[in-house]
């Protein structure tokens, strides 16, 4: 059977049993012992072994196997929970993690250390055969069997079904071989009936004999009061998905063609058959987009495990708080957006947490809190990463600045702690003299603003010193199609996404400030950079002649600029499409988009003019 149609299904299940492994096992370390949880994570391991084997990937189904014996001691009281005994279980969680992450990366399992599945069996000390504690299956096959390993495998799989295999003789890798001679050895601990294993073996192919003896006793079944209702559902590819997205953006396009070219008739069938058409291809658009939404889930479950390994490293005690995990974003920034809040998280573990001494000295809880949350702002999501350490000190990174000349003395002093907050994401920028392992407060941010301005987001930082720190990202929820305002400059369309906006003005030219070299306005009690249009594309005309002008005022968070165009057309949406090679290195560009009448517009990127604006004069 060709087992590489089946290798998609195999990873996303064994990855969604592999997370629910783990939350089950941080319900156990967190005092929550009940039966229930066991047989879940029982559940999860029997299925994942079950799929490994059929798959061939041995190493999971030793390891899952070896997982099974002890669950099954816990199930049936004879092993009590121990801080060891989770910290090994957590330990053959994420070797079976990395297990898959190799398969995913095509490397496979071969190569992986078996120390953890030798500690699994250690734990338990398993008795030698002779012991008279657990039962002895003795399995004979028939002689003219020709697959004598596949045969004794779908013996030993019929088996688990009904109990627990502890060991076998020979080895589980020589009887799969068909390593033995007559016969071979099953050491089993099962309260099923023996009439009831016997048959089952019996009844398949080329058994010849079954010898059994087993305790006969009954055998309380524990069901879970949980259920699942199976939702219907069908797996897509991820290259089909993107191909009918494509499709519906050329669709809104020729739909936004088609609403110009009937513009100048007056008939009242076509205006109503057009705007059926336009109803039609809004509900399709949003189907499509709703396809490639997924929870940000998948983002956030990869921290818990991160966590909790960094804070046994550092010696610190760290709890981590999800919340709003049933956000959606576009799948595309999911998988994007998931480093960055690495680099972020480690960051709030190295040095934002103190350890617990330092921790008690300042009167808090000695264990750190990592919060991270997602929620919807309009059309966009607003990510959080929050702890309650140390804080940032503003004192050691304005130092740091002054001494790295990235900032002068009396500019430094003028700053407002969150303009010296943003110094921490310039590259290279690190308070710290010592190197570490993890982070250090900076040491990767540049990447992390980058990596998220990529992704149209922004990133900005709240601090309270001794309270703690909050690192925030402004992200879209889709990146194929938005929302945009449709701006003029000479002869030229450029698209402005309706997110950015905060408002649009017509002013007087008497209103414009002059502070030295560069422009202002006032805009609600502030003064805030104005920028001319045909100046940052270096048109000829000389717009700051003109008695009046239109101003678009875009905003980043708390803070404000303003950008002078020729005039205003229309709101519409747009199909981002990404720039060629030949444009990546136009910073003030972050995309394309084709109009109705076939012209293509530029995105502005409006993040590029708050890198450019006005030191010093907001307030």
């Amino acid at each position: 059977m060709e087992m590489n149609q089946y290798l998609d299904i195999f990873i996303d299940e064994s990855k969604q049993h592999l997370q629910n492994m783990y939350d089950y096992l941080l319900k156990v370390e967190n005092s929550t012992r009940e039966d229930g949880v066991v047989h879940e994570i029982f559940r999860s391991a029997h299925t994942l072994k079950g799929m490994a084997a059929t798959m061939g990937y041995e190493h999971i189904t030793e390891l899952t196997h070896g997982l099974e014996n002890i669950l099954d001691e816990l199930r049936n009281e004879k092993i009590d929970w121990s801080n060891d005994l989770i910290d090994l279980m957590f330990q053959a969680v994420e070797e079976l993690s990395e297990s898959v992450d190799k398969i995913v990366k095509g490397e496979g399992t071969a190569s992986f250390k078996t120390e953890t599945l030798t500690e699994l069996h250690e734990f338990l000390s398993y008795p030698s055969l002779s012991t008279n504690d657990d039962s002895i299956i003795k399995i004979q096959l028939a002689e003219d069997c020709l697959l004598k390993g596949a045969c004794a495998y779908m013996v030993l799989q019929k088996i688990e079904e009904y109990a627990t295999v502890i060991k076998t003789s020979p080895s589980f890798e020589e009887i799969k071989e068909g390593n033995f001679i007559e016969h071979f050895i099953i050491h089993i601990r099962s309260e099923e009936p023996f009439s009831l294993i016997q048959k089952e073996v019996m009844h398949m192919a080329d058994v010849k004999n079954v010898e059994l003896h087993i305790r006969e006793s009954k055998r309380e079944d524990v069901v879970s009061s949980d259920y699942t209702v199976a939702s219907e559902t069908v797996r897509v590819k991820l290259d089909d998905l993107n191909v009918l997205m494509n499709l519906v953006e050329e669709l809104v396009i020729d739909r936004t063609r088609i609403q110009q070219m009937i513009q100048p008739f007056s008939n009242h069938n076509l205006d109503d058959t057009v705007k059926h058409l336009f109803r039609l291809t809004n509900d399709l658009q949003q189907v499509v987009i709703n396809m490639r939404m997924v929870p940000i889930e998948t983002a956030f479950k990869r921290f818990p495990p991160m966590v909790r390994n960094l804070a046994r490293t550092l010696g610190k005690k760290i709890r981590v708080k999800l919340t709003g995990q049933e956000t959606a974003l576009d799948r595309t920034i999911v998988e994007k957006i998931g480093d960055p809040l690495v680099h972020l998280i480690r960051n709030s573990i190295d040095h934002g947490i103190e350890h617990p001494e330092q921790r008690r000295e300042n009167g808090k809880e000695l264990e750190g809190t990592i919060e991270l949350s997602a929620r919807y702002k309009g059309s966009r999501i607003l990510i959080e990463i929050k702890d309650d350490g140390s804080g940032i000190n503003r004192q050691s990174v304005v130092a740091k600045a002054i001494s790295k000349n990235i900032v002068s003395n009396r500019k430094a002093n003028s700053m407002l702690d969150e303009d010296v907050y943003q110094l921490l994401f310039t590259p290279g920028f690190s308070t710290t003299d010592e190197v570490s392992n993890l982070s250090g407060r900076g040491v990767g941010l540049d990447v992390v603003r980058n990596s998220i301005e990529a992704l149209g987001g922004t990133t900005s930082v709240t601090s309270k010193s001794g309270q703690g720190t909050v690192f925030s990202i402004d992200i879209p929820a889709t990146l194929s199609i938005v929302h945009a305002m449709l701006i003029k400059m000479k002869e030229d369309i450029y698209a402005v996404p309706i997110s950015s906006i905060a408002e649009t003005l017509f002013i007087e030219k008497e209103e414009i400030l002059h502070i030295g070299e560069e422009h202002a306005i006032h805009f609600r009690n502030k003064v805030i950079p104005l920028f001319f249009l045909n100046e940052l594309f270096e048109y000829n005309e000389e717009q700051n002649e003109r008695l009046h002008h239109y101003v678009v005022i875009l905003e980043k968070g708390e803070k404000y600029v303003a950008l002078v165009v020729d005039g205003f057309l229309h709101q519409q949406d747009i199909v981002v499409k990404p720039l060629s090679s030949y444009l990546k290195h136009v910073s003030l560009v972050s995309g394309a988009t084709i109009l109705g009448d076939g012209k293509v517009a530029l995105i502005l990127n409006h993040n590029e003019l708050f890198k450019e604006r006005v030191k010093g004069t907001d307030g």
